[in-house]
């Protein structure tokens, strides 16, 4: 069965997937909750990053870094975990086109949990899960066969 609030929560990351073309801290800050402390796991860095100073400066890092976002979210399924509070779990694609550098992309997927605020559904963690290499390289190989 599908959670009442999948078609709001679709929306929030197709919203962060567009403001993700700019990279910029002040475009992405607004989709997370504030009150809370974050949480966030991103692919390519081993930091966990569990303060507004860490994933502030994380954002900022990217936001000089790259030319183009291109997020696609698909496959998502929400689960309660509290009044309010939800975990969702998406297939995400994505593409980078950095400054001066070859641009990159690839598959991932993403758990994210978000509390409903008088504004809307707001993140308050978000956790990259990769594919494990093997399985990856696996799934390319096969790919192309």
């Amino acid at each position: 069965m599908t959670h009442p609030a999948k078609p709001e929560i679709d929306a929030v990351f197709a919203k962060y997937a567009e403001a993700w073309k700019t990279s910029a801290p002040e475009a992405l800050k607004p989709f997370w909750d504030e009150t809370a402390e974050p949480l966030y796991l991103a692919e390519e860095i081993e930091e966990t990053l569990a303060d507004w100073t860490a994933l502030e400066r994380y954002w900022a890092m990217n936001a000089g870094q790259h030319a183009d976002v291109a997020l696609k979210f698909s496959d998502g399924v929400v689960r309660d975990l509290a009044d309010g509070l939800v975990i969702a779990a998406y297939r995400m694609e994505w593409r980078i086109a950095f400054t001066g550098k070859p641009a990159m992309a690839g598959d991932n997927r993403v758990a994210a949990v978000l509390r409903r605020t008088g504004a809307g559904w707001r993140f308050t963690a978000w956790i990259e899960a990769p594919l494990a290499a093997i399985t990856y390289m696996r799934k390319l190989y096969e790919a192309r066969a």
